[in-house]
């Protein structure tokens, strides 16, 4: 499958100067257009790409999954800015699956007529050889020459500072993942802040949403270790844990304060409303964009990008 990528590389030019030259775009010479426009032909996709009303770039995008309520509101701003820079979008989930995201990277590259990618909560890499410019949001491992941004877990710490300033002496963890970024940075600041952390307090329990929540802080109750604060993977996880105890009798926050993370918006609606750790997708979105056009235009661009986060108090960890 011949892909405007690929077009733009055997004529020695950029992605976007390819797609001017097809929309006709003044700023391209007429001997770089004849160049383009012959390399088109001879592999019969002149009519395909020669369109000066719908001049368009394919920007390709796996997500991981679906589940987290962050993903969807990036895929949402992200189309719209990358329509401010005359691109489409096109989405498919690996729904956390390694093979899954793997059959698409090889469809993206060699059957969809994508120019590039753009990936979030990437779980392995495509190697150093894969054709298509990429751009990798919160991956789970960083690929060093890919252009990435990461989130920045420091708020982490402030979270667990103010529990200590409050004379909290148990903190919990709850995740549905068995390996989370947020756990190991959790461990690591209350090592660096309480001198340890009790194993016994950190629960996994590999559900969704605020079935995590609810699950972990059941078995939290039954095991006799509920800590007098407990932090979660994700906001909905954080609804699920507050539903939890208070259906076993506990108050948040006088028994037990909870943080979340994400800033959701109805976390601002929620009785009680909930604590949590904000990211802005709007850098996020500007950044990443930003990173993929550059691309796509032959660019230097940052190689890595950390996107800071705050902690947000609310009603949910207001401990008196």
């Amino acid at each position: 499958m011949i892909t405007l990528t690929k077009i733009a590389k055997m004529a020695n030019v950029s992605v976007s100067t390819a797609s001017k030259a097809f929309s006709m775009s003044p700023e391209v010479s007429e001997e770089t257009r004849n160049i383009i426009f012959e390399i088109a032909k001879s592999h019969g996709v002149l009519k395909k790409f020669y369109s000066a009303k719908y001049p368009k770039l394919v920007i390709g995008v796996i997500c991981s999954n679906y589940y987290n309520p962050f993903f969807p509101d990036i895929l949402k701003k992200l189309q719209e800015k990358l329509e401010e820079y005359g691109c489409d979008m096109c989405v498919a989930s690996s729904n956390a699956s390694s093979a899954k995201e793997s059959e698409l990277y090889e469809y993206y590259s060699l059957y969809s007529d994508v120019d590039a990618i753009i990936t979030l909560g990437r779980t392995i890499s495509p190697g150093d050889d894969y054709p298509l410019p990429r751009v990798d949001i919160s991956p789970w491992y960083i690929d060093e020459k890919t252009p990435t941004l990461v989130y920045n877990f420091e708020s982490i710490e402030n979270v667990i500072k103010y529990f200590h300033g409050k004379g909290v002496r148990s903190v919990g963890f709850i995740s549905c993942y068995k390996k989370s970024g947020k756990c190991y940075k959790f461990k690591k600041f209350m090592n660096s802040v309480y001198g340890g952390f009790d194993e016994a307090l950190i629960e996994v329990a590999e559900f969704e949403g605020g079935k995590c929540g609810y699950e972990a802080v059941l078995s939290m109750i039954r095991k006799g270790n509920v800590p007098r604060a407990v932090f979660c993977e994700r906001d909905d996880v954080a609804f699920g844990a507050i539903k939890a105890l208070c259906d076993n009798g506990y108050r948040v926050p006088q028994d037990v304060a909870v943080v979340g993370w994400d800033n959701y918006s109805y976390g601002e609606y929620s009785m009680p409303t909930l604590s949590t750790i904000h990211i802005s997708t709007e850098e996020i979105i500007s950044k990443s964009v930003d990173m993929i056009i550059k691309k796509l235009s032959g660019k230097e661009c940052e190689n890595y990008v950390e996107i800071m986060s705050s902690f947000i108090e609310r009603e949910s960890s207001r401990i008196d």
